[in-house]
């Protein structure tokens, strides 16, 4: 399934929550204990989450696989992933409020752009134009503005 969102819940323990519609396929597969993955696409696997999604058109589905991965599915040359356990569901209206804890993260030695959905639309993070100033630099001038009112 493609999600809009997931949420941190906590650190410690490391939590997640995730919403899933009661309708889905995917929320009669999810009980306690059963362990699932997260996986954040790559700014080019657009493709991806249209078919996850169920919103793929063309009659053969875009190109893809999976790696095994800590008792769970990640899917190959994602931006990154979560490997979790549910810990709990909490009834939502018409969906299925989803805790899992965190048992393993991933990521690629050089981080990808991720796939963004904002306002209804793919969108990308615009490039960074120039580096940040080093805070650290002692020789760097402070302005300080302080008005007394």
């Amino acid at each position: 399934m493609t999600a809009n969102g997931v949420t941190s819940l906590s650190l410690r323990p490391a939590l997640l929550i995730l919403c899933v519609s009661k309708q889905a396929k995917m929320a009669a597969e999810l009980e306690h204990g059963c362990p699932f993955s997260i996986n954040i696409l790559r700014a080019e696997q657009q493709a991806l989450s249209n078919y996850f999604a169920g919103q793929w058109l063309d009659p053969e589905p875009p190109r893809f696989d999976f790696d095994p991965w800590e008792a769970t599915p990640r899917l190959q040359h994602c931006a990154a992933a979560v490997a979790c356990v549910v810990d709990s569901q909490i009834e939502g209206g018409d969906h299925w409020i989803v805790v899992g804890r965190v048992r393993a993260a991933y990521r690629p030695p050089e981080p990808p752009d991720p796939l963004l959905f904002y306002g209804g639309k793919y969108r990308r993070l615009a490039p960074q134009e120039a580096p940040a100033p080093d805070l650290t630099d002692e020789t760097m001038p402070i302005q300080i503005f302080y008005d007394p009112w």
